[in-house]
């Protein structure tokens, strides 16, 4: 790194949190849904928009508040805005007004941006032969591109995937943010600006002249920049971006960024036009507070349509389990990692991180197109988004719970050395590891091959005679047709325990989620009640003392389940 020459930029930024005074001091600003007594007929035609009999305008104002609008937001909530008054007795008042099943505060949210550092050099890092990189000048420099090994267990192998990757579906990867530059080495496919307070809204997304950050345009060009055009940095994947402006510069509204998961998710919000849902969202951004029921709804409706949820973990050193999205469910949170594969001293942690990925000197462009280093877990979360799409475009009807396990089993070790607590990732701190490109290619070939671990008919080895043979001899005492096989592909001392769990289909991947149906302690043994248009199986392996460890759950693939013609 002696060649690096980093130039200071002179930007002052506030690190994750934003204070109030950036917005109305005395503007409240709420979230409600209505009791559904409180609904036309319970429902209307578009479930995701019940009709209400009374606006959450007409409710306050009968109860004594004084409300500026109201809007009506998916999900049959809608968003309150109140000048002045104690914010908790207002909440308070509204509860008491027996009308509403919640009313939640609509929280501010930063994208945590930290000062870049400016890059005039990109001579430093691994030596890569020309032939087997993007030609883009920058690419040598992408840590998270090199390979992983034990002086660089921060890295994430992207290179070696993006080489062996095969393209079979066209993803398209939406960015929640704000600050998105149109340059040179991204293109946007679509974009809409929700960040207007959720009064006013249009299809200029593109920066304004008085933002100075472009951390929009950072996180988009680490998943989504031309790769092999000799430009900047190279794009972890080939894929449609689209760009959600859902904060005003650097901070908004909660209810921004959720309307803008609906948006991408493909379902209609206010004026802005109806698109085709996306693969991926990104949402790098963050605030201090629980998961409102309205931020989980919309991510449960993402993920219903098949798309997977990547949130940064947050930039406070704290635990993520205080900060939303990051401890909303079924989302991937990504903490951040040095390059030596410690926890970057200013990244988030705890039991809700999934992965974690590169953090600190992560390149990507700024606002006039030169390159900088960045750091925050901002840009770990990119990183991951892209993997997911290395392996998403390649095997396109896996589910985001298939890979969300994927990803998380297949992370490498942290560095068992740290310094300190405080940079330490072990004992579950960063989730399971360091999220590795190439690691998950080869698991999800093997999952979706079902040559790993995977769940079979008893019959689906033989031919529809033999099949057929069989039953008769056998059929009537051993219920055949009712028998699958488990086969379970893991190292292990002959001692393992394996639970082999059922969960529902949309449901994450985890123990707790599911039911468990039987155990073992053979690689390969035969259960009954399987129902793959149901559930998703996974299993868990165990020691001698039933220490079964984490509560993610290995999938078992059922692509081979083999229909049985003599069952039918």
């Amino acid at each position: 790194m002696s060649s690096l020459n980093k130039l200071r930029l002179s930007v002052a930024i506030a690190m994750l949190s934003v204070s109030a005074s950036s917005f109305a001091s005395d503007e409240i600003r709420l979230i409600v849904k209505p009791h559904s007594d409180s609904l036309v007929n319970g429902v209307s035609s578009n479930k995701l928009s019940p009709m209400k009999v009374r606006s959450a305008y007409d409710i306050a104002i009968s109860s004594g508040i004084s409300a500026d609008s109201s809007s009506d937001l998916n999900g049959g909530y809608e968003r309150l805005i109140v000048s002045g008054g104690d914010k908790a007795d207002v909440i308070n008042r509204l509860i008491e007004s027996g009308e509403y099943e919640s009313v939640e505060e609509d929280i501010i949210i930063t994208n945590g941006v930290m000062e870049p550092e400016l890059l005039d050099d990109y001579s430093y890092g691994a030596s890569v032969p020309d032939d087997l990189r993007p030609n883009d000048p920058y690419n040598v420099s992408q840590k998270e591109w090199l390979s992983y090994t034990l002086a660089t267990k921060g890295s994430s192998g992207i290179l070696t995937a993006f080489n062996r990757t095969v393209k079979n579906k066209r993803l398209r990867i939406a960015v929640l943010d704000s600050g998105f530059v149109d340059g040179p080495d991204i293109d946007y496919a679509q974009g809409y600006n929700f960040s207007m307070d959720g009064l006013s809204r249009s299809s200029e997304y593109l920066i304004s002249s008085s933002c100075n950050i472009a951390h929009g345009y950072a996180v988009a060009s680490i998943i989504g920049a031309h790769a092999n055009n000799k430009i900047g940095t190279s794009g972890i994947v080939d894929a449609d971006i689209i760009a959600a402006q859902v904060l005003n510069c650097n901070s908004g509204y909660m209810s921004d960024a959720i309307d803008g998961i609906y948006w991408a998710a493909g379902n209609k919000v206010g004026s802005a036009p109806v698109i085709q849902p996306v693969d991926i969202i990104n949402m790098s951004i963050s605030g201090a507070g629980p998961c409102s029921s309205y931020m989980q709804s919309a991510i449960d409706f993402a993920n219903q349509k098949g798309v997977s949820v990547i949130v940064a973990a947050g930039n406070n050193s704290l635990d993520s389990s205080g900060y939303t999205p990051s401890n909303c469910k079924n989302t991937i949170v990504v903490a951040a990692n040095n390059a030596a594969g410690n926890k970057a001293s200013f990244s988030n942690y705890g039991s809700v991180v999934s992965v974690s990925a590169l953090g600190s000197e992560v390149i990507a462009p700024i606002k006039n197109g030169n390159m900088a280093t960045w750091q925050g877990t901002s840009f770990s979360a990119p990183i991951v988004a892209g993997i997911i799409g290395l392996v998403k475009q390649n095997y396109p009807l896996l589910t985001p719970s298939e890979l969300k396990s994927l990803l998380t089993l297949s992370a490498m070790p942290f560095s068992t050395n740290p310094s300190s607590i405080e940079v330490s990732c072990l004992d579950g701190r960063c989730g399971s590891g360091v999220a590795n490109a190439p690691s998950m290619q080869l698991m999800a070939e093997a999952y979706v091959s079902g040559s790993n671990n995977s769940i079979k008919h008893v019959l689906s080895d033989k031919d529809s005679c033999g099949q057929s043979m069989f039953l008769n001899h056998a059929g009537q005492m051993l219920k055949m047709c009712e028998l699958y096989e488990v086969r379970i592909d893991e190292n292990s001392t002959g001692e393992s325990l394996y639970e082999v769990y059922q969960v529902p289909k949309g449901a994450e991947l985890v123990g707790s989620n599911g039911e468990l149906i039987t155990e073992s302690t053979e690689s390969r043994f035969v259960v009954s009640g399987i129902d793959d248009s149901k559930y998703n199986y996974g299993f868990k392996v165990c020691d001698s003392g039933g220490e079964c460890g984490s509560n993610i759950l290995h999938p078992l693939s059922t692509a081979d389940i083999g229909v049985t013609p003599a069952c039918k």
